[in-house]
Order: structure tokens, then sequence, then C-alpha cells
């Protein structure tokens, strides 16, 4: 492991990378005691979710 890169325009991710599913959490983070706002969510209900504020 290794800390994100503080440029934004270096990925994240892989180009190789397969999304299986995305959990939303609320902040603040507590890695112990995760806070669920929605589990499971494929990328195409992701990626509504993101159209609809506009990333």
């Amino acid at each position: 492991m290794h800390p994100t890169a503080a440029d934004p325009d270096i990925p994240v991710l892989p180009d190789e990378a397969e999304i299986i599913s995305i959990d939303r959490i609320k902040s603040p983070y507590n890695p112990k005691i995760p806070r669920y706002i929605q589990q499971g969510l494929t990328w195409e209900e992701m990626r509504s979710l993101l159209a609809e504020v506009g990333v």
C-alpha cells in the first residue's frame, strides 16, 4: 500500500481495474466502525448518482 498521490491527474486505479461493487460510507471514516449510506452499488448505479450531482 502507498498513499494517494496529491496530483489529481494521477489515476488512483489502474486502467485494467474492474469495479465489482461500490459502498458509500459516511464521513469521517472510521475503519473499525464504518457507517454505510449504501452498499453493493453497481458502477451503473454509482454513475447515475454522480450524474445527478453533476460529476
